[in-house]
């Protein structure tokens, strides 16, 4: 039997026993991760609130900076990329080139996306750490504070529905997670909105039928993906040769 089913998610009745357990094994969970790799995480069915008392302060604010660079760094990419895109078309020399700002503006946006993954997930610990975790219409609510003895001086806020906290603690436990670009792309959403995600989403692949001769496959990992384009760059330079 899954441990899911053991704490008694499962059920759509409120469970008071399943959010106790719940809270008891986020409690074990943090006590004994040391090091978690964020950069994997798939937080995006979270909701975090950084400004819970209206300006964003402490560890809100460095949320704040982080989630506006990524939106400044994906509205920059498109604008950049998109009056481009005929010239890279038409040109197959500025192929590498055009790698090159593929995997930059990925690894950019994977640097900012793993630290608002730690904030997220530190605001979390603090919060089981200091009790400050309940159960308001069918959602845990979890609130973090720079004074833990002042009870309205929130700094950071997340609810999550309960089954998605699991399925994020199990992650974090296991450590066996692939990062796709579908997952990529899925945590961006909700930080840039949908028209500037539908943008980002056409452009990278775009560049990917440009660059690697094909639509970019949302289930691949970045790794893969480049993988495979650099293979199908050398087997056309192979074939060349034969000709």
């Amino acid at each position: 039997m899954e441990i899911r089913n053991i704490l008694g998610l499962e059920s759509n009745k409120d469970n008071p026993d399943a959010i106790a357990a719940l809270y008891n094994y986020l409690s074990l969970l943090f006590a004994g991760a040391k090091d978690i790799d964020y950069s994997k995480l798939k937080l995006y069915k979270l909701k975090v609130d950084y400004e819970p008392n209206g300006e964003a302060t402490g560890m809100g604010k460095s949320y704040k900076d982080n989630f506006d660079s990524i939106v400044r760094k994906c509205q920059e990419f498109y604008l950049n990329i998109k009056d481009n895109i005929p010239l890279y078309e038409n040109n197959p020399k500025y192929r590498y080139h055009l790698m090159k700002q593929f995997n930059r503006f990925y690894s950019d946006i994977m640097e900012s996306l793993t630290s608002l993954n730690r904030y997220t997930i530190t605001g979390i610990r603090n919060a089981i750490e200091h009790a400050n975790f309940d159960y308001q219409n069918g959602e845990i609510v979890m609130i973090d504070q720079d004074d833990h003895s002042n009870s309205n001086n929130a700094v950071f806020k997340v609810t999550a529905d309960p089954k998605d906290l699991f399925t994020i603690a199990k992650e974090i436990e296991l450590d066996d997670e692939e990062f796709t670009i579908n997952d990529f792309l899925l945590q961006l959403k909700p930080i840039i909105g949908d028209e500037l995600y539908t943008n980002i989403a056409d452009t990278m692949n775009k560049l990917s039928i440009i660059g690697f001769g094909k639509d970019i496959k949302r289930e691949y990992t970045m790794k893969k993906i480049n993988i495979e384009g650099l293979t199908n760059v050398l087997k056309r330079i192979s074939e060349k040769k034969l000709q």
